[in-house]
């Protein structure tokens, strides 16, 4: 549903920006202004709305999450981006539980956010090389907006517009701004999207901007993004001419829709390709064809069968802009000051919910309803010994790879060669354990425990009773007699 509520709001914006001129608007024009601003304040607001089937009364996980977002509220105010690589905003989350307020500051490759509850403000980092990253932000960030203006000329005109002159507050100043109001349903989408192939594909710079994104991915020397990104398997991503001409085949060809319409991902679309979903648009416009003001409501309906109790759900957004292109300084932070829990790449969920405060509303939404702690590990047995990573039985007691499964768990990990300790550190649960290879005797918090058996080097990996670990970090043991698999669970 996510894919869809973005790909019907993008197209809604480029549908309108496709025509060239609308009673006096350039919608074009507005459209590239609006990409290629550098700065600016606003206002965002998103809120979601469920709509009950009032035949069928709710139940499980569909009630859960109903009575979780069925006021869902997403406010963003004071948003300032002093450039394209540093911005900060506050905001608001609101919904049935109550309200977290939260502020967060990105500069470069880095994001902080402060959230009520938080015991300090958590800074999430990237993996790789930050220039590297912050360059690679760059180029897909103007890739994306020439991808955006060659949409946009290559647009079918729309179908229902109105269009007005309307006196609005933005920001406490009034402004005489161009009214654009549009509407789409689902019905209406497949002409529109053979249309834009159609104009694509005659379009001398398509072949370029998919060349560009090509340069971008192979740069980066990660294929599996270059994958994700053209949907092509790998072995082929080493020839740039075969992979243009193949997007371009894609493009030329006229059962490209109705082809992906009789897939199995198509069948799960095709239902929603109806006049029950729609999308209806205000967008503002002032006299330098810049967008100062846009409103969206989308409502779809629900398959019965996958959202039972639900007929449907809105979602409402609405922006405000101002100072566009102006000089605007971002919020700052002295993190020096309040000190940081950081993340660099993936974020450990245990590690996450550690940084916040127990009797918080986000500690407990996190954990209680989204469960972000919650674990299910199964492990394959192999006595054999062909794979070295797998678990096996040594007279009667299952050992485990101690790393594996503690990291699995969300702990930390740390081997001393000198003492052939292996330290497990569960920075969310306060426990530290330390246990020894060939010494059946285990500190946990400073406290010696017995095990079943000691921990033992197999195949230069630590491995360990599978019972003591998982149960230390909070799991809990159990077997698929039909599968052979140690399945390791935490609630």
């Amino acid at each position: 549903m996510k894919k869809w509520i973005a790909c019907l709001t993008v197209a809604l914006l480029l549908i309108l920006s496709g025509c060239q001129t609308l009673d006096g608007i350039n919608m074009n024009q507005a459209m590239k202004n609006s990409l290629t601003a550098t700065s600016g304040e606003s206002t965002r607001t998103i809120a979601i709305t469920l709509l009950p089937d009032d035949k069928v009364e709710l139940s499980g996980e569909t009630k859960k999450w109903a009575d979780l977002l069925g006021a869902f509220k997403l406010t963003l105010s004071e948003v300032k981006t002093q450039d394209m690589q540093h911005m900060s905003f506050k905001g608001e989350l609101a919904f049935a539980k109550g309200n977290i307020p939260f502020m967060v500051n990105a500069s470069g490759t880095d994001i902080m956010i402060q959230t009520e509850g938080s015991k300090k403000p958590i800074v999430i980092r990237y993996a790789g090389d930050k220039a590297k990253g912050e360059q690679l932000s760059g180029q897909l960030t103007n890739f994306s907006n020439q991808l955006m203006v060659s949409l946009a000329q290559n647009m079918p005109n729309p179908s229902r517009f109105i269009t007005k002159s309307v006196n609005l507050p933005i920001h406490d100043e009034m402004l005489t701004l161009k009214n654009v109001h549009a509407e789409l349903n689902g019905a209406e989408l497949t002409t529109w999207v053979k249309g834009l192939l159609a104009n694509l594909s005659d379009d001398d710079s398509t072949k370029s901007l998919i060349g560009q994104l090509y340069d971008i991915f192979a740069g980066s020397q990660d294929s599996n993004l270059l994958s994700d990104a053209l949907g092509i398997d790998v072995p082929f991503l080493d020839n740039k001419s075969f992979v243009v001409g193949l997007v371009m085949g894609f493009l030329n060809s006229k059962n490209t829709v109705d082809e992906f319409l009789s897939t199995d991902k198509g069948k799960k679309v095709s239902p929603l390709l109806n006049n029950k979903q729609s999308l209806a648009a205000d967008i503002y416009i002032d006299s330098n064809n810049l967008i100062r003001k846009s409103a969206y409501e989308l409502k779809l309906e629900l398959p019965p069968e996958e959202w039972e109790g639900l007929a449907g759900v809105k979602v409402t957004m609405n922006s405000e802009m101002w100072n566009i292109n102006k000089p605007v300084e971002m919020e700052k932070v002295d993190l020096f000051k309040t000190g940081i829990a950081e993340f660099t790449g993936a974020i450990n969920p245990s590690k996450l919910l550690a940084s916040f405060d127990p009797k918080s509303l986000a500690y407990k939404v996190l954990k209680e309803d989204f469960r972000i702690t919650n674990k299910d590990i199964r492990l394959v047995m192999d006595n054999s010994g062909r794979n070295a990573a797998a678990p096996y039985n040594k007279n009667g007691t299952v050992f485990v790879p101690a790393r594996f499964v503690s990291e699995q768990l969300d702990a930390d990990v740390d081997w001393d060669e000198a003492t052939k300790q292996v330290k497990i550190n569960d920075e969310l649960r306060g426990v530290k354990i330390i246990m020894t290879i060939g010494n059946q005797t285990a500190s946990v918090n400073g406290v010696f425990k017995k095990l079943e058996s000691a921990p033992e080097l197999t195949n230069g990996l630590t491995f360990v009773p599978v019972r003591f670990i998982a149960e230390q970090l909070g799991g809990i043991v159990g077997w698929d007699q039909d599968t052979g698999t140690v399945v390791i669970v935490r609630d």
